[in-house]
């Protein structure tokens, strides 16, 4: 009985952290949409500040996501 509780709990987390990982995936996809079109408007209306900063935000992420990858 105890062994047919633990499997079950174990397919139900499983479960679970699958929806959860599909949903961030999901989640950073539409951010990454989102932070294009924050660029373009950007670039659109002359605001170049906003331009710069996120262009910089960008190769600040890669770059954390280059030195902490495991690779």
């Amino acid at each position: 009985m105890s062994t047919f509780s633990i499997s079950f709990f174990f397919f139900i987390f499983k479960l679970f952290s699958s929806f959860i990982f599909i949903f961030l995936k999901l989640f950073i996809h539409l951010y990454s949409i989102f932070f294009i079109c924050i660029l373009f408007l950007a670039y659109e209306t002359h605001h170049f500040f906003l331009l710069y900063f996120f262009i910089g935000m960008i190769f600040l992420v890669l770059h954390s996501k280059i030195l902490h990858s495991n690779v």
